[in-house]
Order: structure tokens, then sequence, then C-alpha cells
């Protein structure tokens, strides 16, 4: 999942929205919020924001930061 692309931070949390938020759930485990690799060759795996080895290191807080952003104005 790439959650450096804009559309997939929509979707992710329009997807988590739909199934958990609007029914008053509004806690959400995050703590395997690294991305999830099949092949640990790192050189092949690129983002929206450039190769996984320049950037990975961001990804949990990006990851995170869609629940905390949305949780904090939740009509956006």
């Amino acid at each position: 999942m790439d959650v450096f692309n804009p559309e997939t931070r929509k979707y992710v949390w329009n997807v988590c929205k739909k199934n958990y938020y609007d029914y008053g759930i509004n806690a959400f485990w995050l703590d395997n919020s690294e991305p999830d690799y099949g092949v640990y060759d790192f050189d092949h795996y690129r983002y929206i924001e450039g190769p996984a080895l320049s950037c990975s290191n961001i990804y949990p807080q990006l990851y995170s930061r869609v629940f905390y952003d949305k949780k904090k104005k939740p009509t956006a």
C-alpha cells in the first residue's frame, strides 16, 4: 500500500470510516504500520515518493497520520 499517495490515504480512511468509524468504533490499532514486503529486496519497491530505500522510514508516520488527521477533522 502506497501511503505516500494521497489517493491511497483517502481510500484507506474511507474504507475504515464506512466499516468502523460510522458505527461508533473510533479506536484503531495501528501497530502494524510498516510496509509489508513479500521479498526483502528493497531496491525493487517504489512508492509515489520514490524508492523504498530512500523513503520507507517515514511510512509508519504517514500511515498513522491517515487516522489522526481524519479523526481530528472527520468531515474532510
